[in-house]
């Protein structure tokens, strides 16, 4: 969806991930609940940004693998 540029779509995905996951942590937390919820709120920017941080490695050896045919990195 971010290659297409679909930043509706993106956002709906993206906002019903957060609910889903924050409902099952909600739900599976004893005790604290509303503070392990905010945690999740607190996680879920790295989660996404760890996301696209593995979208360019994967591109980078995809690009390196196929295209340029750069093996350097191999031991």
């Amino acid at each position: 969806m971010l290659i297409l540029q679909l930043w509706e779509p993106l956002a709906v995905t993206v906002a019903a991930e957060v609910v889903v996951s924050l409902a099952v942590l909600f739900a599976v937390s004893k005790g604290q609940r509303l503070g392990m919820l905010a945690k999740g709120v607190l996680v879920t920017p790295i989660r996404y940004t760890l996301m696209v941080a593995d979208l360019f490695t994967i591109g980078r050896f995809a690009t390196d693998l196929w295209i340029t045919g750069n093996r350097k990195w191999r031991k």
